[in-house]
């Protein structure tokens, strides 16, 4: 049986630290969160976004159409990192190899 999702994480992966000033004028009251170097299991700098359920649409229709540059993770929040991060995670541009010894 899967794992109640309980949100998702958007990890936007980047080499130079975008603004992300478009995005916060058009998501206001979401908190975004840098790490500039590798953290985890991502191999890279990102940043991380946390959605709820009901804004998930909303925003990865918002990046498809804003953010097409950049190698995206969306993974779901469950009890199951593992699978967050590789089953049940969708990529948007070019998927970046994860460490997954660090889940």
């Amino acid at each position: 049986m899967k794992s109640k999702i309980l949100g998702y994480h958007v990890h936007i992966y980047y080499h130079q630290r975008p603004s992300m000033e478009d995005f916060k004028c058009s998501f206001p009251n979401k908190k975004i969160s840098f790490n500039d170097s590798a953290v985890g299991p991502h191999p890279s700098g990102q940043c991380l976004v946390e959605i709820t359920l009901a804004e998930y649409g909303s925003i990865i229709e918002w990046l498809i159409r804003h953010y097409n540059r950049f190698s995206i993770l969306i993974h779901p929040e469950t009890d199951n990192s593992h699978d967050d991060h590789t089953s049940s995670a969708l990529w948007l541009g070019d998927p970046i190899r994860l460490d997954l010894s660090k889940l």
